[in-house]
């Protein structure tokens, strides 16, 4: 029988796809590449088994990698991700 798991997507440990944004003035779904997710310190061999999991052209989210907000968590408040309404 199998082992069952959540699965990694093929990322190695403490990467993580990111949450899209959905831009209402283009009408698509926006993100700004592979997010850091690990509570510890992002380093170059890190980054270097990332890109060779998903390749050498991969876009990562550079702001998580130095601890920063992910871009979801940077413009989910702002136009034109979030809708205004007005009346």
């Amino acid at each position: 029988m199998s082992r069952l798991s959540l699965g990694d997507g093929g990322m190695p440990a403490g990467w993580g796809m990111p949450s899209p944004l959905y831009n209402f003035e283009t009408g698509k779904y926006e993100n700004d590449g592979i997010v850091w997710l690990s509570d510890e310190r992002c380093t170059m061999a890190d980054i270097e088994a990332l890109k060779d999991a998903l390749g050498e052209n991969v876009n990562i989210d550079v702001a998580t990698v130095f601890g920063g907000k992910s871009f979801r968590d940077r413009n989910k408040d702002f136009y034109p991700y979030k809708q205004s309404i007005k009346l």
